[in-house]
């Protein structure tokens, strides 16, 4: 089941105080797509992840928490451009901009994350669906910089690389998720783990850049 309220918060960066709307899952989580997104209602509360101060424009998943480099960003032109793009829906740009606020304090694990939800809002929306190949390409370059920096974007190098595999996938880029599916059954993994990377590359012989679950990737085990 999911909630949702609404509570007063006060924000990091002006000090702002606004309702604020905060969501509670409850109970367990359908399955996930191939790039983890969930389905059923935590699939479709998507567009509350992130809180917005309506003072300011601070982007956060809570407004009340940020480091401390992120007020001068907020109040840069290149984030105000951002944040006030009319030719994106505001849930879009939300996400945009905490990806540039997580970038800019050196959390690209975070920022990563932020530009994949991005992704996941245009494929919601067929006037912006051409973006979300933008937005997994950011994402993509975001995870390699935060594997630079010693950051772990999820648990285990293996779960690493079959999320960056389908991201290769979904932009179109199957020699190289084909390169990492063969590394990665070279190397061995979990039976699961190998029936996802199997169920890959037949998706990548048939050129196949749509969304597909695990369900369908583990139906035969």
């Amino acid at each position: 089941m999911t909630t949702v309220t609404f509570v007063t918060k006060k924000c990091r960066v002006c000090g702002n105080i606004s309702r604020q709307a905060e969501m509670g899952v409850r109970g367990i989580m359908e399955p996930y797509d191939l790039d983890s997104r969930p389905t059923g209602a935590a699939r479709s509360s998507i567009y509350l992840w992130v809180q917005r101060c309506s003072a300011c424009g601070y982007c956060a998943p809570d407004i009340t928490q940020g480091d401390e480099g992120v007020q001068k960003v907020v109040k840069s032109q290149e984030y105000r451009n951002r944040l006030t793009d009319q030719s994106r829906p505001e849930a879009l740009n939300h996400f945009l901009c905490w990806s540039m606020l997580q970038e800019a304090v050196g959390r690209h694990n975070e920022a990563g994350w932020a530009m994949l939800y991005a992704a996941w809002i245009c494929d919601d929306d067929a006037n912006i669906r051409a973006h979300a190949v933008e937005c997994r390409e950011n994402a993509l370059h975001l995870f390699d910089k935060a594997r630079e920096c010693g950051q772990d974007f999820r648990k285990g190098r293996l779960q690493e690389e079959l999320l960056k595999i389908d991201l290769f996938r979904r932009c179109g880029r199957f020699d190289e998720a084909a390169a990492l599916c063969s590394e990665q059954l070279e190397r061995g993994c979990d039976s699961r783990s190998k029936q996802i990377l199997l169920f890959q590359e037949d998706l990548l012989e048939a050129k196949d850049s749509s969304k597909h679950t695990i369900a369908e990737a583990t139906e035969d085990m």
